[in-house]
């Protein structure tokens, strides 16, 4: 098949430029569009996303850093510690701590949270919540986000006098329960870990495991 390149081709006396007025009329409406935006974002009513950084949930109902005197990343911290404890005994490697495991392990806890207290939300999948982060694993990643009431200890923040009492509740039992350890004793690298406290004191928590 033989393809010949057309030219194209217009007459210029044809073609009807704008006027000036014409171009300013739209640069007018730009600037105004413009002026109405900024005026959005300052005063609140549009939100504009941060690029380049992590998806985030900053307004779940209940508590996220402190509830009934414990400090909840203090406990976050326990857990993550005592869970390295029961690792070390078996012979495995630490979990390393990193802040996008973290913060993968916080938004899918926030996301059922918001999903629990709102009808017109869906309960999340951890698929979904992962694919929202660009963000690889070594191994197939795995969460485990629970009440911590159904590991078979009270589930109330109330019950706990300090972090180290609530993170090595939650930690010990989570691997002596049977089949309870799952993921946590697997061969993964990395692990993030979210605690939060729903507006009825319940405690939830969310592991991302990588």
């Amino acid at each position: 098949m033989h393809l010949e390149k057309e030219p194209i081709s217009y007459d210029l006396d044809d073609a009807e430029a704008p006027s000036y007025f014409d171009v300013g009329k739209w640069h007018v409406v730009a600037i105004v569009v413009l002026v109405a935006l900024v005026g959005l974002v300052a005063a609140g009513v549009i939100s504009v996303p941060e690029f380049g950084g992590p998806p985030s949930i900053d307004d779940a109902p209940g508590k996220e850093e402190r509830a009934a005197g414990i400090d909840l990343v203090e406990t976050e911290t326990t857990l993550r510690e005592r869970l390295n404890e029961h690792r070390s005994e078996d012979g495995l490697s630490g979990l390393a701590a990193g802040e996008e495991h973290d913060a993968i392990a916080t938004y899918h806890n926030r996301h059922r949270a918001v999903a629990a207290h709102d009808d017109d939300v869906e309960r999340p999948t951890p698929r979904e919540d992962y694919a929202e982060f660009d963000h690889e694993c070594s191994y197939a990643p795995a969460f485990q986000s629970f009440p911590i009431s159904r590991l078979g200890i009270d589930g109330s923040i109330h019950a706990y006098d300090s972090e180290a009492e609530l993170g090595d509740a939650v930690a010990d039992t989570l691997v002596a329960a049977p089949g309870g350890d799952g993921a946590v004793m697997d061969d993964y690298e990395a692990i993030g870990v979210d605690i939060h406290v729903y507006p009825n004191d319940a405690v939830y928590v969310s592991l991302f495991l990588c």
